[in-house]
């Protein structure tokens, strides 16, 4: 079985509020050929990352989890500070608990002591409005690395494409033959 959603507790490992069996899971991150990867053993989870789950349920009735993959919606620089844009892609973050669940800030007291070029680590839900995308935050992670780094990880849709560029949401990709397009073997049209 598998499921997806934001990690709420530990004690086992909690996900949108429900308990599984992480003792034996293997953690990983989402990640792609050529990714600044995070070796391994440094690889933790936290509150507030979404992330995927491949379970059984024992005879007990327990969720047991073989694999939790952390899936950020978002790695990259901060490209806007107000609005808060990560990428070129809007960022949401909630600071009201009636809102709905509070954007989690790691490395950083508050989103405003966020600055353009900073990369950070966005996990979170995204949705389409007015035809735009924006990504509600459910944590927001500092990352190192360096500033200039050109990995990006984001999704969308592509507009505006041309031999050499396309866009997505507000970030404009300049493309060659070192741009990796996933999953791989696919056209952009």
């Amino acid at each position: 079985m598998s499921s997806s959603g934001a990690v709420s507790g530990f004690g086992s490992v909690w996900v949108d509020g429900l308990e599984l069996d992480d003792t034996q899971a293997r953690v990983r991150l989402d990640s792609v050929e050529g990714a600044p990867d995070i070796p391994p053993g440094q690889i933790r989870l936290g509150l507030g990352q979404r992330v995927e789950l491949e379970f059984e349920i024992d005879a007990a009735g327990r969720r047991v989890v073989s694999e939790i993959r952390i899936s950020p919606e978002l790695i990259g620089p901060v490209t806007s500070v107000s609005p808060l844009e990560v990428g070129g892609q809007r960022v949401l973050v909630n600071t009201d608990a009636e809102q709905g669940p509070l954007t989690l800030l790691v490395g950083v007291a508050d989103a405003s002591a966020l600055q353009v070029g900073q990369r950070v680590e966005v996990h979170g839900l995204a949705r389409t409005v007015g035809g735009g995308r924006e990504i509600v935050a459910s944590r927001i992670a500092t990352v190192g690395g360096p500033a200039q780094s050109p990995w990006l990880r984001l999704g969308g849709s592509v507009a505006d494409l041309t031999p050499d560029s396309f866009r997505i949401g507000g970030l404009r990709v300049q493309r060659d033959s070192r741009t990796v397009i996933v999953p791989g073997q696919q056209a952009l049209a």
